[in-house]
């Protein structure tokens, strides 16, 4: 048989844009993902590399990727500044573990771990911005290290002595090992994901090829070239056949590399007869625990754009109040939130931390509040409004995370097939909620309604009318500021990012090295008066805040401004900066989980949709 032509050997083109591949691959379509990572490989495989010292880049490139393609609900903006953000974080980790093997710690001795390289000597961030420079725009430079163009600027400037050292040695190629490794890890993540990706609306059809031979991530060996000029080229070409067109040498291949090959493609089709077979199955349990079905629907409402109209019920002493909401949320954080009868509008624009409150009385009078300087959430007052559906999906979701060996109950409502969840909730005190249950859409997952109820008692309930992940809000994201003078209060927090905030109150801000999973860095406030930092991580409807500030004479007080006294319990701190301080803790909904104390110096808060174990375990992981 000839030889192929060059024709014959070069995959086909995608000439789609970076931005349709993106929405593809979030519609599920896994050979649009691929080619996303084929696309940027380059630079991020550089950027990587100078991060780790070019030590183990593939395998941090690799975990990198998988983080990413776990994440694609949540992707927005360009794809290379989103993949660029996914991989530097995951550097970052890598760094830090190294850092704390050298060092030791309590109870741990240093391990033989080698000296960082001359790039070693400069912070990563000046790293990346080093070599980010006249790789991608700076703007895309600035979203990978999620701070400003300016910021970047200097970051570069400072770092440009050390150029040569930092970006003298360069990057190998990407292996064929290293596209056939992450097609296995992607797969598994199809078969058990970590962390589904959701699936926004039903994916485009692939042209029909025999199933066992089209597994669902594209990294499959390249047919013979008899089978493409015959069948014409595959529709999910593998990352790969992408390794083997940037070769610059083509490699001998002996007997063992050939049975490594077979075993991995037996893998791979054993992997993926597995996955058809779980997908056939009448109720897979590892699929449907309630625990499983409630990080689907996390993920889902982690998405760019919301629009959603809802009836809040509240249990009062006299009798339940219920209320319509309509609420409009776009990919910055910034919403409208406002009461159908029109009694009370909110919108908070994110980009400037600016919170708007209007409000009518019954004799028709308008007062209107405008909040600057806020702070990033809980105990300090932040952007985040309490009659946002996050409150209560925020509080079901923490509780049916832990029931991880029951199956969620299908049900049908209105012909509408379902989920049931239901679950416990913590709580310290009484008057508190102590379960949770989500009636969400089997198939798109949107939620249908939640209540949290104590002892049978419905103590707060949403009822959706309307929910649209797809759709941008229409419209201003702005209550009406006319007819009359705005009341304005100054919070004195200002945005910041944390290496500013260190400089800010003199000292390295303390924060945790563990998360739940999903919650990612969302702001960071900084109340220069005070002392005081903020840092506001989220996940979807999720919330979590972290804030330090210089200790008060009280150690037991209250940071938080409740109607009512909440009785707390105690809990003590085992590592960590705060080891051995008596720290007090209240599982209520509103405000969130909150766990506070100080060790003489420095006062902590952590408040967020966490169950008491993962409040601890996030103060005791605080450096």
């Amino acid at each position: 048989m000839a030889e192929p032509t060059p024709q014959d050997d070069a995959a086909p083109q995608d000439d789609r844009a970076d931005e349709d591949l993106l929405a593809s691959a979030r519609r599920g379509d896994d050979a649009a993902f691929a080619r996303l990572l084929e696309a940027h490989d380059p630079v991020l495989r550089r950027m990587v590399g100078v991060l780790v010292d070019h030590r183990d880049t593939e395998r941090v490139l690799r975990e990198g990727y998988v983080k990413a393609y776990r994440a694609l609900g949540r992707a927005n903006g360009e794809p290379v500044a989103w993949l660029g953000r996914a991989c530097y974080l995951t550097a970052l980790d890598e760094v830090r573990r190294r850092d704390r093997r050298r060092s030791g710690g309590p109870g741990r001795k240093p391990t033989a771990e080698p000296p960082p390289g001359p790039a070693g000597r400069l912070p990563p961030d000046q790293r990346a911005a080093l070599v980010l420079d006249g790789l991608v725009r700076p703007e895309i430079a600035a979203a990978i290290l999620a701070t400003s163009l300016s910021t970047v600027a200097r970051l570069r400037d400072r770092a440009a002595p050390g150029a040569d050292e930092v970006l003298g040695a360069e990057e190998e190629p990407a292996s064929d090992a290293f596209w056939t490794e992450l097609g296995a890890r992607l797969l598994a993540e199809r078969a058990a994901p970590a962390a589904p990706p959701p699936r926004l609306t039903p994916p485009s059809p692939l042209p029909a090829t025999p199933a066992a031979k089209d597994p669902p991530v594209a990294m499959q060996r390249r047919p013979p070239a008899a089978t493409r000029r015959t069948t014409g080229p595959d529709p999910v070409e593998g990352l790969a056949l992408g390794a083997r067109r940037r070769r610059t040498r083509r490699m001998r291949i002996d007997a063992r590399v050939v049975a490594v090959v077979a075993a991995v493609a037996v893998i791979v089709a054993v992997l993926f007869v597995v996955i058809r077979l779980g997908s056939k199955a009448a109720s897979p349990v590892h699929e449907n625990s309630v625990a499983q079905v409630s990080t689907k629907v996390a993920d889902v409402w982690d998405t760019t754009d919301l629009s959603a109209t809802y009836t809040r019920l509240v249990a009062g002493a006299d009798g339940p109040e219920r209320v319509a909401y309509e609420v409009a949320r776009d990919s910055s954080g910034s919403y409208l939130l406002q009461r159908q009868d029109g009694g009370r509008a909110v919108s908070y624009d994110a980009s400037s931390g600016t919170r708007w409150e209007r409000n009518r009385a019954l004799d028709g009078s308008v007062t209107l509040t405008k909040d600057t300087g806020l702070g990033a959430g809980p105990p300090d007052a932040s952007g985040i409004d309490a009659s946002m559906p996050d409150t209560e999906l925020g509080a079901a979701l923490r509780g049916l995370s832990t029931v991880t060996g029951r199956e969620a109950q299908r049900d049908t409502i209105g012909g509408r097939p379902v989920w049931r969840l239901d679950g416990p909730l913590e709580r310290t005190g009484g008057d508190e909620p102590d379960h949770a249950e989500l009636v969400v859409d089997r198939v798109r997952l949107e939620p249908i309604s939640v209540e949290l109820t104590d002892g049978g008692r419905v103590v707060r309930s949403l009822r959706f009318a309307k929910v649209d992940f797809t759709a941008g809000p229409a419209g201003s994201l702005q209550v009406d500021t006319s007819g009359a003078a705005p009341q304005t209060v100054d919070h004195g927090f200002r945005r910041t990012s944390l290496r500013d905030a260190m400089a800010a109150v003199g000292n390295r801000p303390l924060r945790p090295t563990y998360l739940p999973p999903g919650y990612e860095l969302a702001d960071v406030e900084v109340d220069d008066t005070h002392d005081i930092v903020s840092l506001h991580y989220q996940r979807g409807v999720q919330h979590l805040t972290v804030s330090t500030r210089p200790a008060g004479p009280d150690p037991g007080a209250d940071p938080f401004e409740r109607p009512q006294p909440v009785h707390a319990d105690s809990a003590t701190i085992g590592r960590g900066p705060f080891r051995d301080v008596d720290a007090h803790r209240t599982m209520t909904v509103d405000p969130r989980p909150a766990l506070w104390g100080q060790n003489g110096s420095v006062a902590f808060t952590v408040c967020g949709d966490l169950t008491s174990a993962q409040l601890t375990q996030v103060v005791e992981s605080m450096r």
